[in-house]
């Protein structure tokens, strides 16, 4: 036994698990602030608009930071890199937990999204490298494990808060960094397959990138303006009638099912034209982003499950294709500008949508969200031709 778990640290499929619990450690102190943010608002005061900038501010660290790592991974050794990515988050999260003003609060958020936005172009550039054409069901791999904490964390920070208050709940996500954190240690240098030969640095053609990276963007804005706020309107929509935890449960049930928009997406990308399959995802995502607000309660968490299930089908669809025109020099670079793109500047829609929440309410909210998922789906028609050729 000892034997056998001293050379599974060796393997491949090691470093895919602890990447994938990394990952989800990761994105739970994101979710977490999303989850106690009703709390936040009460014990600093802050109003929808405010709320939605500090928000906006450290997601947007969250992408760009992601293009410093980027090229970094393509130089230094990555678990490096990861280890300084999770000791700043575990002194991000703490300094959250133990925060008794909003000033020092927000100091500790934008740590977390500093660090924090370090991790993807490291670890998917790591995927990429190691299982080469193989990576679309690898990266579905990691993305789905991902989202496993991301779903359950809902749930538990929820049950945290309410029992406990919402400081414990950013330090119970210190506490889980933290263990990850030693996990990353076990991943050795030699995990990592080094018998293929490295291709000669290449990025996708100017033409084809720029219709990839403004497409990127506007998704990163639909994602963070829909996440950010869906336990503030699940809470809206019982009126108050449920409590944190069972907000915590209903954002958890969203968000699993994107589990399963994973392993679809993986499946999909090595089978499906790029392009049509994409197009169709998002004009699925629009569909279910307009109907979200003219329902109530069930049925507006079930148009939000769908939009979770679709929306997350399209990360291991667009990542694969990313990696399929780049080789393992240029990955970590691609990879970093790909996440500054969608995360970095698609946090602004958390922000807007904040706004647009308060002046406009759910309705103008969502439905301003669905007329950009819209307008991706224009870009990608207009430009099928290029992505064609090259899918």
């Amino acid at each position: 036994m000892v034997d056998f778990l001293l050379n599974f640290k060796k393997t491949r499929e090691y470093k895919l698990l602890t990447l994938s619990a990394v990952h989800g450690a990761v994105h739970s102190i994101i979710i977490i602030f999303s989850v106690v943010l009703g709390s936040l608002r009460q014990e600093f005061n802050w109003g929808l608009s405010f709320a939605g900038w500090v928000g906006t501010a450290g997601f947007a660290l969250f992408g760009l930071t992601s293009l410093p790592a980027g090229w970094l991974a393509d130089r230094f050794s990555k678990k490096t890199l990861l280890l300084l990515m999770a000791g700043g988050i575990i002194a991000g999260s703490f300094i959250m937990g133990l925060a008794v003003s909003s000033p020092i609060f927000i100091v500790g958020w934008l740590a977390a999204g500093f660090f924090g936005g370090m991790y993807h172009p490291l670890a998917l550039a790591e995927i990429a490298g190691t299982y080469g054409k193989k990576s679309g069901k690898a990266l579905a791999w990691h993305g789905s494990g991902g989202n496993i904490t991301v779903a359950v964390t809902p749930v538990i920070a929820g049950l945290i808060a309410s029992i406990y208050g919402w400081r414990a709940a950013f330090i119970m996500g210190g506490i889980v960094v933290t263990i990850v954190f030693f996990l990353l240690l076990a991943v050795t240098e030699n995990s990592v397959d080094r018998s293929r030969k490295k291709q000669p640095g290449r990025l996708p053609p100017l033409k084809l990138l720029w219709i990839l990276l403004l497409a990127h963007c506007l998704t990163g804005f639909i994602y963070r303006g829909v996440v950010t706020f869906i336990p503030s309107f699940v809470e809206q929509q019982w009126q108050g009638a449920i409590g944190l935890s069972a907000v915590g449960g209903i954002t958890s049930l969203i968000l699993i099912f994107g589990i399963v928009g994973q392993f679809i997406g993986g499946a999909l990308s090595v089978r499906v034209n790029f392009w049509r399959l994409y197009l169709t995802q998002v004009g699925i995502y629009s569909l279910a982003l307009f109907l979200t607000p003219l329902l109530s309660r069930w049925f507006f968490v079930s148009t939000l499950v769908i939009w979770g299930i679709v929306y997350y089908s399209t990360q291991p669809v667009v990542n694969c294709y990313l990696a399929r025109f780049s080789s393992d020099r240029t990955h970590g670079r691609l990879f970093g500008l790909a996440f500054f793109i969608n995360y970095g500047l698609g946090s602004i829609g958390a922000g807007i949508s904040g706004q647009l929440a308060e002046y406009a309410g759910p309705l103008g909210m969502f439905w301003g969200i669905a007329f950009i998922a819209c307008a991706v789906g224009v870009i990608l028609w207009f430009n099928r031709s290029k992505l064609n050729k090259y899918s």
